[in-house]
């Protein structure tokens, strides 16, 4: 397969669009803090420089009773910290020395933005020192990405906030880049913020391929169409601008790199196997039996706990919304009878039979009636509110199951549609659509992407893992 190249997505083309950059994000913020400071540091900032004047006091106290415990954390890491500190300052001013790379001047160019004379000619003489500049910040950038590595193994970093930790260490390097542009360290401006926004470009492809190789180390049987997907979709996160067909053919490269040809149609045969004897048609029938059976025990819990089975159990939810539903209502009737009697008592009767709502939009007669009417409106509210909670309690039991009225027999509802589901016929049909799904996979896995299929290659995929 010829590799494919992520395309570069450049946005940094003034000042402006540059500062945006660097906005603030509390969480990636906090992942600066964690990447870059020691606890000490971190300890100093919170108890005294981020504080009041009139709290520095007890900051000092409280900086000075922690600093030991601080220091004893520190201990393990401080050495990685300093490296990960210097490894930034380093890979700016690398980008900072350097000349635009051919990329970069023939983008300015195509822009009409070019406004510095180094590129896109060099005297002969300069070549050796051009190259040379671009090799270091390349060299730059690879210590900074494994001293990144590095940290973010020392913190234990889940999968979860990896990300957000990703986005601090770029952070990082575009505050440094701003902090030179804001005390005109740098020449060509312009030139800078682009040179910074392809370095980060390159960083976020770093951890692209890294992903990618993490994935494709895992063994064959565990690539499958939902992890893949999922892969994907924690690449997209990493690097929202890389495109999808980029991102699943770094992928496929990486699985058959990791993975040869053979090793993937071994699989493949053996999920294109539908026979009774299947290994692999057996294992996807007790998965899927396994998988729906644990789910209808969990449905039946919950219908349990919400309104009982078949019958309405008293001590449910359901059944204690009816009984609480008695008394209010018993409630708002007393209410309304005496509110009645107080419009009688003052000589402004009205009909007994109307409704509520209707005596509420009455004109009180005296402060006896009004009193009543606060009351009756009380009264009202608790019983409008148990209503909705009734209605909303009952349409959840509806969504898990419905029964017949006479029978009683499961009719609807999640609960009958994975009784169906659990059905030998239905149980051998998923398992068949999910080991040809597999089989697809695997073929495709396997399949020949060039540079003008690649399209259509993608699609072929999307439309095996549902993406």
């Amino acid at each position: 397969m010829s590799q494919v190249t992520l395309p570069i997505k450049l946005t940094s083309f003034n000042a402006d669009a540059f500062r945006t950059m660097t906005t603030d994000n509390p969480d990636v913020d906090a992942a600066i803090k964690k990447l870059s400071k020691t606890e000490v540091d971190r300890l100093w900032e919170e108890n005294v420089i981020n504080v009041v004047w009139y709290k520095k006091l007890l900051g000092l106290f409280t900086y000075a009773w922690n600093k030991s415990t601080a220091a004893a954390i520190d201990k393990p890491f401080i050495a990685t910290i300093e490296k990960f500190n210097k490894a930034s300052d380093e890979l700016v001013q690398a980008v900072a020395s350097r000349s635009l790379s051919p990329d970069e001047a023939d983008y300015l160019a195509e822009k009409r933005i070019l406004n510095s004379p180094q590129l896109p000619f060099i005297e002969p003489e300069d070549r050796d020192d051009y190259a040379d500049k671009l090799l270091a910040a390349e060299s730059k950038l690879h210590a900074f990405y494994e001293v990144f590595k590095k940290r973010v193994e020392q913190l234990n970093i889940s999968d979860n906030k990896y990300v957000t930790y990703c986005l601090g260490a770029q952070k990082i390097i575009k505050n440094l880049a701003q902090s030179k542009l804001n005390n005109c360290q740098v020449l060509y401006p312009l030139n800078f913020s682009l040179q910074i926004d392809t370095t980060l470009h390159s960083f976020k492809e770093k951890m692209v391929t890294d992903a990618a190789a993490t994935y494709a180390s895992l063994t064959i049987d565990k690539i499958t169409p939902e992890s893949f997907k999922q892969e994907v979709a924690f690449i997209k996160k990493l690097s929202a601008e890389t495109d999808t067909v980029d991102i699943e053919t770094y992928l496929r490269q990486a699985i058959k790199a990791k993975h040869d040809t053979s090793e993937i149609e071994k699989i493949r045969v053996e999920y294109a196997d539908r026979s009774p004897d299947s290994i692999r048609l057996k294992i996807a029938k007790s998965d899927i039996e396994k998988r729906l059976s644990n789910e209808k025990l969990l449905l039946e819990n919950a219908l349990k706990a919400l309104c009982g089975q078949v019958s309405i159990d008293p001590d449910s939810q359901l059944g204690q919304a009816y009984q609480n539903m008695q008394s209010v209502k018993t409630a708002m009737n007393l209410a309304k009878n005496v509110y009645i009697e107080q419009r009688s008592a003052s000589g402004n009767a009205v009909n007994a039979e109307a409704s509520i709502a209707e005596l509420i939009d009455l004109q009180d007669p005296d402060e006896n009636s009004t009193r009543a009417k606060l009351d009756l409106v009380k009264k009202y509210q608790a019983y409008d509110e148990n209503k909705k909670l009734l209605e909303q309690l009952q349409s959840r039991c509806d969504e898990i199951a419905r029964y017949q009225p006479d029978t009683k027999n499961l009719c609807g509802g999640k609960l009958y549609a994975i009784t169906k589901d659990l059905e030998p016929e239905a149980i051998e049909e998923a398992a068949t659509d999910k080991i040809t799904q597999r089989m697809r996979f695997y073929n495709e896995l396997n399949a020949n992407v060039t540079a003008r299929n690649i399209v259509y290659r993608s699609a072929a995929l999307h439309e095996i893992i549902g993406l």
